[in-house]
């Protein structure tokens, strides 16, 4: 067996979840810039979270489609919540009556 097809074996599930957190950690800082209306334009935000423009419009698109009000503001130069809210990925238990 070739070492390095060996030890992509054992990394690939740990670089799948680093990629996770990442991607995780990136809607969770969109998220607060956006509360704060702080994200300054689309390539001022790319910038700050050292990713693409397009990736920027890929986040907002993903959490626009599970039900983030977000709009930009010309005069601001930042994206806002229309409605008061956090954007969440989380864990919720089901309780059984």
């Amino acid at each position: 067996m070739n070492t390095s097809y060996a030890w992509a074996r054992i990394f690939k599930p740990y670089q799948l979840l680093f990629m996770a957190f990442e991607h995780l950690n990136r809607f969770q800082t969109i998220d607060h810039l956006i509360s704060i209306k702080g994200t300054g334009t689309p390539k001022d935000l790319a910038r700050r979270i050292r990713i693409s423009e397009r990736s920027i419009y890929g986040y907002l698109q993903v959490m626009k489609s599970l039900g983030a009000p977000i709009r930009y503001c010309k005069s601001r130069r930042s994206y806002y919540y229309q409605t008061d809210g956090r954007f969440e990925i989380s864990f919720k238990e089901i309780i059984n009556s």
